[in-house]
């Protein structure tokens, strides 16, 4: 459902992307469409972007984001790579004449532990050159994803917050009219 301003979000995000530097932090309450959001930014980009979806869960470790991160880049990493190895791979991927856009969507990022949100912001940190990076970061989580990474005071990457406000009582009733329409009821 992209009603409810969601489309303009998403419109808002794809601009962020091509035009700025810097992690985007869409967030908002529980229920609020971050996830939908997250399902459907894949789709709305132009075909010129690679992507990798990854969702963070209480199980998953900084090393399983960070494998997915590294094969979706083809990086030449090896089956036992620790974090650290697959952040230089990642980097060594990302400095490469690496001319695409690349866009790293995570839902519920919130649930990630600081050294692996620091490690994800330090890949776009400027290597030292005068060209952008053609890497971007576009983090889905709750309210306090985003004071979390302010912390992090990381001088040359910069964070906009997206917050994802809930739906009013018009936008339950026009999401409820789409999904009555879609089932065939008039």
């Amino acid at each position: 459902y992209l009603g409810a301003g969601r489309q303009e979000l998403i419109d808002q995000i794809v601009y962020l992307s091509e035009f700025s530097a810097g992690v985007l932090v869409v967030s908002g309450d529980d229920g609020a469409g971050k996830t939908a959001l997250f399902s459907a930014l894949p789709t709305e980009l132009d075909e010129a972007w690679q992507s990798c979806s990854v969702t963070a869960n209480d199980s998953n470790s900084a090393n399983q984001i960070f494998y997915q991160l590294a094969s979706a880049l083809d990086a030449e990493i090896s089956e036992g790579a620790n974090p650290g190895e697959l952040l230089v791979a990642i980097r060594h991927q990302l400095t490469r004449a690496f001319s695409e856009p690349f866009i790293l969507l995570v839902d519920n990022a919130h649930l990630l532990e600081d050294a692996a949100l620091s490690a994800l912001m330090s890949l776009l940190q400027s290597p030292g050159g005068e060209e952008e990076s053609p890497f971007h970061v576009v983090l889905f989580g709750d309210d306090q994803l985003i004071v979390r990474l302010d912390h992090f005071s990381m001088v040359d990457v910069l964070l906009h917050d997206i917050p994802l406000d809930d739906f009013t009582v018009e936008d339950i009733a026009s999401y409820l009219q789409m999904k009555l329409r879609s089932a065939g009821w008039v």
